[in-house]
């Protein structure tokens, strides 16, 4: 053996030595308050004997007193009076010999008693699940990413992205300062500089609760931050990137740099830490892989960073401290959680119905939990498939984009276009169809009354109705091509939900096959169109032509139609692939719903889509990473209920789809992605805020374009998103 193993040998045996002297002399809280349990129990006992004391023998000795003082003064009396008549003293002494009988028996007053039973369960472990009711909630709009975090008094969280509030233990809002910076990742106290510290992609903002001064962090924006935690001297950092690292920062010292690990250290490449904690001298850190798509948690040193243990999880993960050295894993999506022994062994694991998406958790003192939640994204398509259902049959109003050839022509919408007749005008019912087969396809919840809808719709008459309509005089350019890209992205739906359903409703199959005759029109129709368009139309509006393309070319991706495909393909090219350094500064127009730059860039993905790098070249020349224009902020909404205006609403949401789409192009952990990943956001968080179900002017269309976001229908046509 060489004297370095030998002197390693000697180092475990002295830690050993350490932890058996540890264990000896160990005093757990739980002693405390098992003693505490003790001494209340006793006083309980004391407490009842003495009652029953009271109640059996002093109250009884109070009355007897009572009686011979009254036979006392009775006899004195006589004694004063020179009262000696007989039947006096025959009462008198009748009176003493019952009043001697009451004490006898109380002198000699037997009592039943019972063995005090000890349940076995008065004392037993403490379990955390299932978690009680809440005992405090309170309800704040907060951006797409929200964080919080609490000192002895106060708790921090954002509100809509845009303000911090500081709440009180009654969690009431008892300051707030405006937040202009990017979205919070995390929010956690510092007791060493006696500030909240509140983490952004490029930015470490430090909060003085008590002037709620927000001033930024002098570390320099070396990375993209995901999470952090503090001990007392240290702020540790994590960034948001697959192969995560760790930075250290001296709290002490001005934010001074300290150690960095990276991979292999940290995690593997194809991982992401998605938290961080420290606690005692340890980091805890939920990893999760994409490749895998699960996660393992693991306790480290805080100084070397060597894994203590580690256990398996599922899901993306947060974490907390509890009861010292404990550890409470939440499941953002699944709404789980895990309570993990100082070991690293699983104790419970509990369900969470109170809410249906777990943000964020943080202990509150000693016995309280904050949880951070979220309304679900079935909640929200409820909420847009209501839209949707309120307005497909509704046919007033209508503005209708109708060529009248003779008096015959004029007719009521229904009469027109028979299915299409609702939503406003032609292309909203449309895409509300859409909206309603999509989200009957993709979740349960939702799945019968979508489909007692489209049943009303699509049947075979109808949609002859439809081919005739579209089939008349001088209606070759009707819908053309916005209104017709989405009956094509209808199609698309009820062929995918016939598929999944072939063996169990041939009611949607029927639908499938109803439509064809329409679909193939459609096809024809811009398929003869495309090759004499000169030049694309860049509008924000119906008329553009590289959305219309983009949906389209989902579409004939998916049925196969190649020819079709490689037209979309070769006039996209045509179109758009020489385009460089595309004025961003111009958009957008006040009545836009459509970015006419960001439609291309989303189209040329698709176009470019067996290689990324070829479009990572184009989209550099197209939207160079150091010129992001301001324009492309969330623009304000000056008047909902304005049928234009509103359009601006339907611009954020559009725009957030496109960038997500390009985002998911570009490659990973570099700063231009990072960059458009947070400016998708800011516009998704607007859009859909903006959706207001009481005016009519945007309900009609808006939930469509925010359904078509948040089941990320563009980002991958065949990516499915079930509940």
């Amino acid at each position: 053996m060489t004297s370095s193993n030998n002197q390693n040998l000697k180092h475990l045996a002295d830690t050993v030595d350490k932890l058996v002297g540890r264990l000896s002399s160990i005093q757990p809280s739980s002693l405390e308050q098992l003693e505490q349990w003790r001494e209340a129990a006793y006083r309980s006992v004391d407490h009842y004997c003495e009652q029953k004391r009271y109640q059996l023998i002093e109250t009884r000795q109070a009355h007897q007193k009572k009686e011979l003082e009254q036979i006392r003064q009775k006899v004195n009396h006589l004694i004063e009076k020179h009262d000696d008549r007989q039947d006096h003293y025959d009462t008198i002494h009748h009176d003493i010999q019952l009043a001697e009988v009451k004490i006898n028996e109380l002198e000699h007053l037997r009592l039943n008693t019972h063995p005090l039973s000890i349940d076995e369960h008065l004392i037993t472990r403490r379990h955390l699940f299932p978690l009680p009711h809440p005992s405090r909630t309170i309800h704040l709009k907060a951006g797409l990413e929200s964080a919080v975090g609490t000192n002895d008094k106060h708790l921090l969280v954002d509100r809509e992205g845009k303000h911090l509030c500081l709440l009180d233990r009654n969690l009431t809002i008892v300051n707030e300062v405006p937040f202009t910076h990017d979205g919070i990742h995390s929010v956690f106290w510092s007791s060493t500089i006696a500030r909240f510290i509140i983490i952004t992609f490029k930015e470490i903002l430090l909060l003085d609760e008590k002037t709620m001064k927000l001033d930024q962090c002098p570390i320099s924006s070396v990375a993209d931050w995901w999470r952090g935690t503090t001990s007392e001297d240290t702020l540790f950092l994590t960034t948001v990137e697959w192969g995560s690292s760790i930075y250290e920062f001296n709290l002490r010292s001005s934010f001074k740099a300290g150690k960095e690990w990276h991979v292999p250290v940290t995690c593997k490449k194809e991982e992401i830490i998605c938290d961080i904690k420290y606690n005692s001298g340890f980091l805890a850190t939920p990893i999760f892989n994409k490749h895998k798509e699960d996660t393992r948690f693991e306790l480290r040193s805080a100084t070397t960073l060597e894994c203590v243990w580690s256990i398996r999880a599922h899901g993306r993960c947060r974490c907390c401290s509890i009861d010292v050295d404990q550890w409470l894993l939440m499941d953002h999506d699944d709404c789980r959680f895990f309570h993990i022994s100082a070991d690293g062994k699983l104790l419970e694991a509990d369900k969470y119905d109170q809410h249906d998406r777990l943000e964020d958790i943080i202990p509150w003192g000693q016995d309280s939990i904050v949880v951070l939640t979220k309304k679900n994204l079935s909640l929200l398509r409820r909420r847009f498939a209501s839209l949707a259902l309120s307005c497909i049959h509704r046919e007033y109003p209508n503005k209708i984009a109708h060529v009248l050839t003779s008096d015959a022509d004029v007719q009521a919408p229904r009469h027109l276009t028979p299915v299409f007749f609702g939503c406003f005008d032609w292309h909203s019912a449309v895409h509300g169809h859409w909206l309603l087969a999509r989200l009957g396809r993709i979740d349960k919840n939702l799945t019968g009354e979508c489909r007692q809808a489209l049943r009303q719709s699509l049947t075979k008459e109808k949609l002859q109705g439809e081919v005739k309509y579209l089939s008349g005089e001088q209606r070759q350019a009707f819908e053309r091509p916005y209104g017709l890209a989405w009956l094509l992205q209808l199609v698309m739906e009820l062929d995918e939900w016939a598929q999944e359903e072939q063996e169990s409703s041939e009611e949607i199959i029927q639908w499938r096959e109803n439509i064809r005759s329409l679909e193939s029109i459609v096809v024809n129709r811009l398929s003869t169109w495309l090759p004499k368009l000169s030049y694309p139309v860049r509008s924000g509006e119906h008329s553009q032509t590289a959305f219309a393309l983009g949906l389209s070319l989902d579409y004939a991706r998916h049925v196969n139609n190649s020819i079709f495909a490689k037209l979309i393909e070769q006039h996209s090219l045509r179109f758009f692939s020489s385009d460089k350094l595309y004025p961003f500064s111009y958009e957008p127009s006040g009545e836009d719903f459509l970015s006419a730059g960001l439609a291309e860039a989303d189209l040329m993905r698709r176009v470019m889509y067996m290689n990324n790098h070829e479009f990572f070249q184009w989209f550099n020349e197209f939207l160079p990473h150091t010129n992001l224009p301001k324009s492309l902020e969330p623009p304000a909404i000056a008047d909902p209920t304005d049928p234009k205006l509103i359009h601006l609403a339907g611009l954020c949401l559009s725009r957030a789809w496109m960038l997500e789409g390009i985002v998911e192009a570009l490659p990973e952990n570099t700063e231009q992605r990072n960059q458009l990943y947070e400016l998708s956001k800011r516009n998704a968080q607007a859009g859909l805020t903006a959706i207001d179900e009481s005016h009519y002017e945007g309900g009609h269309w808006l939930g469509t374009f925010a359904v078509y976001l948040i089941t990320r229908r563009g980002i991958n046509p065949n990516e499915m998103n079930k509940s």
